[in-house]
Parts: structure tokens; C-alpha cells; sequence
């Protein structure tokens, strides 16, 4: 933990040094000079969230990966700025102030690129784009292209009308950190393909896109955490923020699991057909299946008992699955359930990204026959004198991702407001980069004791 934080301070330092050279020669000649402009985008894909303050005052908060500021119009001249990474410690890392001297009418796109845990070319670093504070004019549009994606090989770049034939590529041969200069186009409809050095193999294709007369953006590849086969995602950065472009072939990914403890080993049909092997055939009791890729759209989900056709014990229509993003889906509930409820399906949208500096847990309340319960992680097995750290959990609900110090915690699950473990105390080393679900189950029928089920939600991919 220790060394991950350090290398973060490390490489923040040296973000916000060069954050210091790359914006100096203002002019001092000028008794009232323009405006210049700042853009500040997170696009490293392993890297905590931050906050960034300039002259004292909030700048940015809390931003997260694939986000940008938009541009902001600062006073050309000498400014102070600090960034701050958040830790899961509470505290915050602070870097700078770092006096800035910006030139008028100029825009500084400062761009926080590479992996925390990646070396040589692909470490985390900063990136420094100046360019003239122009906007285009006479029904023309300004596009400029880097390549951010740490993860990604150099490529081609093609911007074509759509559905053109690929030939000469715009720009040959782009490595990671690399950036063209601002290309001025006439507006209109437009396809973005990225395909590998020399050839027509597509890595990306983002489909034909509406350039109107006027914009102004910075194209940037950054790394596709999400679900489909390509490395890579656009993101679309412009004045109010980024937008991301996924790729046309990008999918969403589903996760099966059987959280049911009286139920027994169950079928998934999807869109009404029947399963015929594993993952989707058999699955039982605390089972779950991998990530499965899937076409985004509406989904019919039933599940039966393994073999049979009846009865649907879920029975879940039109569920919608949008493209690059990871879901869970959870058989939840008793299917002797005394009060009448029987068994549900539970939808719930997960997280690909890895954060070097933390550990992220996510917790679950599967457990029909508990009440709303408190959930504690302690550094030691006696919660007596401890608060929890989530408290009247209710049935179906959860906490989101918790972002942990890496460590070894203890996990004790109590009935809301009372002391007395049901679950737990259990003891958890969590490390950092790792991505986590931990679901309280019931005992339901058939002695099984109340327990949590941990679900890796990287290694499921």
C-alpha cells in the first residue's frame, strides 16, 4: 500500500512540475491580455480519483476516469495549481501549488495519462497539448487526435464519410502519447477507424457521427474498459466535458449467479432458448458463471430447473443490457418462501476498472430471511466498541464499491442495530487493484449457516 501511494505522490509530482514548464511565456507586455483556456482530463486507466484546485478554489472534484473539465477560461498570467489524489485513507495527497504563467489565447489541454502500475512508455505521466484558443469558423469543424490508451498498439487512423473504403490513412502509425495537429475539416458526417500499422484490420470503428458546423473537440483513444473486443473507446473531449464513442462491435457482458439457498440447480434460457452445457446449464447453489458477451438490447431471461421446462422460476422480460457496460445478474430469494414472494431475478451493473492505489468492495443483502442488517470491516475480529460501516442494510439492496486500503479486515454481518454476528466475523486481505462483490446469504431451507459469498469481479471476465 505504502509504494502505491508513494508512486502516485512520485508521478503527481512530477505531473504537476511539468504542468509548470509546458505553460510558461506568457507575455507581461500586455496591460489587460486575453482570456487563455484549460482543459484537465483524467485518462489513466488504473488511477484513483482526484481533485484539482486552482488558485485555492475548486477546480475539479472527485474526477474519475474518462472525465474532463471542459474548457475554462482563465486569465492569461500566473496561476497556482494543486492536485489532490483521493486515497481511501480519507486524506488526500497534495501536489503543488505549482505556479502556472498561461499565455493569452492560447488552450491547455492537460491530459493525466499511462497506468500507475505501468513502466517504461506506458508509466503514468503527464501529457501537454497547447494550441491556439480559436474556434473554427465559416461551417468548418476543428478536430485534433492523440492516442491515450496505454493498452493499445500504435495504429491507423482513418476519418473518412461513412462507410468509405479504407485506403491512405489521415494520420500513419500513431504510438500512445502521440497527437496530430488540429485538423480543420468541413462539418458533416464522418467515421472514425482505427485499424493496426499498414493494414485494413479494424481495431475500432465508431460509426458514422454528426460533426455539425463549429465543433471543436479532442478526439482521444483511451483504454475500453468495458465489454467489447475492442482495446479501445473514443472520447469525444469538447468544450462542456467528454462524451465517450464507443465502437459499433462493443457488447455488454453478463454474469450469472444462483444466490437461492433452497433452490435446486437451475437452466438459464435467454431469449427462449435453452442452454445446453455449462455455464448457463446446471448452475447451482453459490455457483456463478463467467462474464458472457452479448449483443446490447432487450433480453427475455427464464430460469427453470436444470432439465426441465417448468416451472419458470424467474421469468424476466425485456431486460435491458446497454453496450459496454458489466452486469450481474442474481437469482435472489426462497422458493419456499412462507410469506408467498417466491424467487426474483437482480440486476446489478458492475465495475471493470482496476485502481492501483485501493481495493473496491461491494456489498450485498441476498439473504430473504434476514432482516436489514449493519456490516462492519474491523482491523480485529471485536466489533464491541466498533461502528458499522454500513448500517439497516435492507434485502436486495447494496453498498456500491467501497474503495479500500489494502489490508487484512475482519467482515461481521449483524441484524441492524444489534451486536451478535450472523455472519462472520470473517477474516478478508484485500489488495489493492482488486474489484470485489461480497453477498450475505440466508440459510433458508436445508441447515445451510448464513455465509458470504465473494465474488471476484475482474477474474469472472
Amino acid at each position: 500500500m505504502e509504494n502505491d501511494q508513494m508512486k502516485w505522490i512520485q508521478r503527481c509530482a512530477a505531473l504537476a512540475m511539468v504542468l509548470g514548464l509546458a505553460a510558461c511565456g506568457g507575455s507581461e507586455n500586455d496591460s489587460s491580455p486575453p482570456n487563455a483556456a484549460i482543459r484537465i482530463s483524467h485518462l489513466a486507466p488504473d488511477a484513483p480519483k482526484v481533485n484539482v484546485n486552482v488558485d485555492g478554489a475548486p477546480f475539479l472534484t472527485a474526477v474519475d476516469y474518462g472525465s474532463s473539465s471542459g474548457l475554462k477560461p482563465v486569465a492569461a498570467g500566473s496561476h497556482e495549481v494543486a492536485v489532490d489524489g483521493i486515497l481511501p485513507s480519507g486524506t488526500s495527497t497534495v501536489i503543488g501549488p505549482v505556479s502556472l504563467d498561461l499565455k493569452p489565447d492560447t488552450q491547455y489541454d492537460v491530459l493525466a495519462v499511462g497506468k500507475l502500475a505501468g513502466s517504461g512508455d506506458t508509466a503514468f505521466g503527464p501529457l501537454v497539448i497547447e494550441r491556439p484558443n480559436q474556434a473554427p469558423t465559416g461551417g468548418d469543424i476543428r478536430v485534433q487526435v492523440v492516442h491515450a490508451a496505454p493498452g493499445a498498439p500504435a495504429v491507423d487512423i482513418h476519418v473518412t464519410a461513412p462507410g468509405a473504403a479504407l485506403a491512405s490513412p489521415t494520420l500513419a502509425n500513431i504510438p500512445f502519447k502521440t497527437y496530430s495537429d488540429p485538423l480543420t475539416l468541413p462539418a458533416g458526417e464522418y467515421q472514425i477507424r482505427l485499424t493496426l500499422p499498414g493494414t485494413v484490420d479494424v481495431v475500432y470503428d465508431s460509426g458514422p457521427l454528426t460533426l455539425n458546423a463549429g465543433t471543436d473537440l479532442l478526439m482521444a483513444a483511451i483504454d475500453n474498459l468495458g465489454a467489447g473486443p475492442s482495446p479501445v473507446q473514443l472520447l469525444a473531449i469538447g468544450d462542456a466535458g467528454a462524451t465517450p464513442i464507443l465502437s459499433t462491435d462493443e457488447q455488454a457482458q453478463l454474469r450469472g449467479v444462483h444466490a437461492v439457498a433452497d433452490a435446486p440447480a437451475v437452466d438459464i434460457w435467454v431469449n427462449g432458448v435453452a442452454p445446453t452445457a455449462a455455464p448457463l446449464q446446471g448452475l447451482a447453489f453459490k455457483a456463478n458463471t463467467s462474464y458472457l458477451s452479448l449483443a446490447a438490447g432487450d433480453y427475455d431471461f427464464v430460469v427453470t430447473p436444470t432439465g426441465a421446462t417448468t416451472p419458470e422460476v424467474i421469468n424476466a422480460s425485456d431486460v435491458p443490457l446497454k453496450a459496454g457496460t458489466r452486469y450481474s445478474l442474481f437469482a435472489v430469494g426462497q422458493l419456499l418462501d412462507p410469506s408467498g414472494e417466491t424467487i426474483e431475478p437482480l440486476l446489478l451493473t458492475d465495475s471493470g476498472r482496476v485502481v492501483a492505489t485501493e481495493a473496491q468492495l461491494r456489498v450485498l443483502h441476498a439473504a430473504p430471511t434476514a432482516p436489514a442488517v449493519d456490516v462492519y470491516l474491523t482491523a480485529g475480529s471485536d466489533i464491541s466498541g466498533a461502528s458499522p460501516a454500513l448500517s439497516a442494510v435492507p434485502f436486495k439492496a447494496d453498498s456500491g464499491y467501497l474503495a479500500l486500503a489494502a489490508g487484512d479486515y475482519y467482515v461481521t454481518v449483524t441484524a441492524s442495530g444489534d451486536k451478535t454476528p450472523v455472519i462472520g466475523p470473517l477474516p478478508v486481505t484485500l489488495v489493492n487493484g482488486q474489484v470485489l462483490t461480497a453477498a450475505a446469504l440466508s440459510d433458508s431451507v436445508g441447515g445451510v449457516d448464513p455465509e458470504l459469498l465473494i465474488l471476484d469481479d475482474i477474474s469472472s471476465k
